[in-house]
């Protein structure tokens, strides 16, 4: 802040007295105080809107939030046969470097 004092200082004519530059001071970190005060405000504003929204979306869905994977058994079960499929070729290929 006094960075920011010596700046303005420098465009006008008038210095600054120690108790303006105080004054200043003061209102400064009565003006952070302030701020951080609301911004604390609106990331917990943020926070239940976005609860709201997830679980009302989930519940559109008809999901829980406790399911820890919605998908259909199915689908997860044809991505973890691909998983597999992965780890077996990487074997392969590791067997291959090896032999090579």
């Amino acid at each position: 802040f006094d960075n920011a004092l010596r700046i303005a200082g420098q465009g006008g004519e008038t210095q600054l007295t120690s108790y303006q530059k105080s004054e200043l001071l003061k209102a400064e970190k009565e003006l952070l105080k302030t701020g951080s005060k609301l911004l604390a405000t609106i990331q917990l504003i943020q926070t239940s809107l976005t609860k709201d929204v997830i679980d009302q979306e989930m519940k559109h869905m008809d999901v829980s939030p406790t399911m820890l994977d919605p998908k259909p058994y199915n689908e997860t079960a044809a991505m973890d046969g691909n998983a597999m499929e992965a780890k077996k070729e990487n074997g392969m290929m590791s067997s291959l470097s090896n032999i090579l």
